[in-house]
């Protein structure tokens, strides 16, 4: 969590700055709720590797954009 939230304060510096972003996170409430202010898009990325065979295939994640 305090990586997330280290994170999500450097897009806020870089904002203020005036530099454009773009990130892709994992898509989890706590993302959802950090990023609000942000331009947020679900993209579905295909994962390969997984302890479980079944649970392979795309998850949803999110592009972050102050753009």
């Amino acid at each position: 969590m305090d990586k997330q939230v280290a994170l999500k304060l450097l897009c806020d510096k870089l904002s203020e700055m005036g530099v454009k972003f773009m990130l892709s996170n994992s898509d989890t409430k706590i993302s959802r709720e950090l990023y609000a202010a942000y331009n947020v898009e679900e993209v579905y990325a295909s994962r390969f590797i997984n302890s479980k065979a079944d649970s392979r295939g795309k998850i949803s994640e999110i592009i972050v954009r102050n753009y």
